[in-house]
């Protein structure tokens, strides 16, 4: 697969922001869970 260079750094800042929005989600859940424990 090829990319240009503007279409390869778009795929890479998406690719990045879904994992990033991912590990919040996952924190989030777990400050939440922490939140309810108390």
């Amino acid at each position: 697969m090829y990319f240009t260079d503007n279409g390869y750094s778009k795929f890479i800042r998406i690719i990045v922001a879904q994992k990033a929005a991912k590990e919040l989600g996952n924190l989030r859940n777990v400050i939440f869970q922490d939140d309810e424990d108390h």
